[in-house]
């Protein structure tokens, strides 16, 4: 919505998304006011099971949702997927509905439910049982009703919209949809929020926007900028800019190597370049070349550079973009190159192929598992996060799985790569590896050392579950990083790991928070062993023990910024160890009244301007400890200090 005024030039917008297919197209609406008008972007879901990867690329909490169904399928109906068979199995009507409101609320939902809107849209009017129209409209009400009700008791019930819609879709001129596109319009400028952005960012947007290519560099963003007499954007605003559209949906653009100098102007073109591959089925199976690639990739998720090559040097130019597009499909987690551990020099290097999460078929083979663990010492007890949802564990488990890969190299053993449907193993380092398994409503982790004298260090499976944790708190929208919050999501659970529970421990499970510091616990199963509980928390929490290895590096103001949000009650303490005096940061609190955690920000720059050189990374999380009574989230804090560590791991190996 752009409203005209003699002040700043004020943008606002709000998207409108819906189920089936996957095309994007924009309408402008006019409302009474001749001076306002506004843009609606409509993109179409790929309801296809092999679109799914794609969901998260496109969730918001800024967008009204359409959950579309066929009036006449009832919702114990199994649902079939035309183009993928038999990836939904016996997965009724129901399971598809739970699983849309369910993607909805965890990746873009607010936690009380109440954002974003989902609009229950019903098609097929036409086919709906009785003679009179009365007679369908009360089906189609009694049908929607029927929806309502699996969502009795929860949140999300409070994202299903107030008004219901059930639609002729065969006819142009139904007065339905006339209805529903008045709706989606009133329900849009009541959202619409003001922005106040600089007036020179308008015309760019309009010049992209109007842009035929479809990846474009930082510099030929700057060109297109440039006007007679005016002097390019600099570096720092253009990026502001272009992460400014990306929040909107308009592009897609990360500040992060290997992509950080390439923007996509089209979000289609990228779906587009992944569905090439996805069904690609009628033209692999005939072409002895590249059938056996299709095989491995269809069944093994194995996505090799020669079948890439292939299928993208013949359609769209995808081929031009082949480096972009695939660093941009492995930042969203839907693909990520396949590695393997090199003892020799205890990194993990590129296989040159790539693991499609999403397209592993097998499930581990409880032989091959078992013969696996033998003979070597597991961690005390599994770390397990229960879901209440877990109809969208399976695209989590992927998005995980993905992400991990892009830390540590694929795990193996007697030669074959541990990658299945429900469990991937990863190789840590030389002598551990960690496992992650989806089952039912849980993912769970476990950490092995593969010598048998040896043990498991803390250290190692501390820094695997704060990494998936931290994977999972990304993915989920709702997810700001507070132990309440991550409740609110999901659980913390353990399950005892005693070889006399085999493979997969024991059957019953029982949350962290009951598992005691100074005393051992006795077997969730009641076996006749009990839990080290000492051990069993070191080896997965190391709390407040110094990160290994701190990086003696200026903290940059982003770190400072993950380092005040990680910092709570009592902190004014750690200011004064700092050596800011009271006044300073009475100063400070008097300036920044409405955030305590922009409060700790202008502290930590505070204590910056006055030691300068010495605002070192390890030096200030040496004083943070000593700070015993300011309360301090070190899963965060070690979580910055590895991201650090390994940004300085890639410049060291890039230069």
């Amino acid at each position: 919505m752009r409203l005209r005024s003699n002040g700043p030039l004020l943008y606002t917008e709000t998207k409108s998304k819906s189920e089936d297919g996957q095309n994007a197209f924009t309408i402008e609406q006019m409302f009474q006011d001749e001076e306002t008008s506004t843009e609606y972007d409509i993109w179409d879901f790929g309801g296809q099971y092999v679109f799914y990867a794609t969901h998260a690329l496109f969730h918001s909490n800024r967008a009204i949702y359409l959950l579309v169904m066929n009036l006449t399928k009832d919702l114990g109906q199994v649902a079939q997927d035309a183009k993928c068979p038999n990836e939904t199995g016996d997965r009724n009507v129901e399971y598809f509905l739970r699983f849309w409101m369910n993607s909805i609320h965890s990746f873009a939902g607010s936690l009380d439910g109440f954002e974003p809107p989902v609009i229950l849209v019903g098609t097929h009017m036409d086919k709906v049982r009785g003679l009179r129209k009365r007679t369908k409209l009360k089906r189609a009400e009694n049908y929607f009703e029927n929806v309502r009700r699996l969502f009795d008791g929860t949140q999300i019930i409070n994202h299903i919209y107030k008004k219901d819609f059930a639609v002729d879709n065969h006819r142009r001129n139904d007065a339905a949809i006339d209805l529903l596109r008045e709706e989606i319009m009133s329900i849009g400028k009541s959202r619409a929020r003001a922005i106040e952005i600089p007036t020179r960012w308008i015309g760019l947007e309009s010049k992209l926007k109007n842009s035929t290519q479809k990846v474009v560099t930082l510099d030929e963003i700057q060109d297109f900028d440039i006007k007679k007499g005016s002097t390019t954007m600099p570096v720092a605003e253009l990026k502001l800019f272009l992460q400014y559209q990306h929040a909107k949906g308009r592009l897609f653009y990360f500040d992060r190597e290997p992509i950080a100098d390439y923007v996509v102007l089209d979000p289609q073109y990228l779906i587009d370049a992944f569905k090439c591959i996805m069904t690609s089925e009628r033209f692999c199976r005939k072409d002895p070349q590249i059938r056996p690639l299709w095989k491995k990739l269809s069944v093994e998720g194995k996505l090799e550079m020669k079948l890439i090559d292939s299928l993208w040097s013949t359609e769209e130019g995808f081929i031009n973009h082949k480096t972009v597009l695939l660093g941009y499909l492995q930042q969203h987690h839907i693909i990520s190159e396949a590695m393997q551990y090199d003892e020799n020099v205890e990194k993990a290097q590129g296989l040159g192929w790539f693991v499609v999460p999403s397209l592993l078929k097998h499930q581990s083979a409880q032989s091959k598992m078992n013969e696996y663990v033998t003979g070597k010492v597991l961690v005390k007890v599994r770390f397990l996060m229960r879901f209440e949802y877990s109809s969208v564990l399976s695209l989590l488990f992927h998005r995980l799985v993905a992400a991990t890969l892009g830390r540590w190299s694929i795990a193996n053993y007697d030669r074959d790569n541990l990658m299945y449907e429900n469990l991937f193993g990863f190789r840590l380092n030389i002598d551990h590896d960690g496992v992650i398994q989806v089952n039912d409503n849980l993912i769970e982790l476990t950490v092995l050392n593969l010598c048998p004298g040896g043990k498991v260090e803390g250290s190692v499976a501390d820094t695997f579950r704060r990494f998936v944790e931290n994977v999972v708190s990304r993915e989920f929208a709702a997810l700001k990083g507070s132990i309440e919050e991550k409740n609110a999501i999901y659980t913390p659970c353990y399950r005892c790991n005693h070889i006399s529970h085999g493979l997969n421990g024991s059957k019953q499970i029982q949350e962290i928070s009951q598992l005691p510091k100074n005393k051992n616990a006795p077997c969730p199963d009641s076996m006749p062993h009990e839990i080290d509980t000492l051990t069993a928390r070191s080896e997965w929490f190391q709390e407040d023990k110094l990160p290994s290895d701190i990086p003696n590096k200026d903290i940059t103001d982003k770190e400072f910024s993950r380092f005040a949000q990680a910092i709570g009650k009592n902190w004014q303490f750690l200011g004064l160890e700092l050596g800011l005096t009271s006044v300073q940061i009475d100063h400070v609190i008097e300036d920044n009244p409405h955030s305590v955690a922009m409060q700790i920000y202008k502290m930590l720059i505070q204590w910056r301007l006055q030691v300068q050189d010495e605002a070192k990374m390890d030096i200030f999380v040496k004083i943070l400890q000593t700070c015993s009574n300011v309360n301090v989230e070190w899963d965060e804090i070690r979580n910055i200090v590895d991201d650090v560590k390994r940004e300085l791991e890639k410049s060291d190996i890039c230069s």
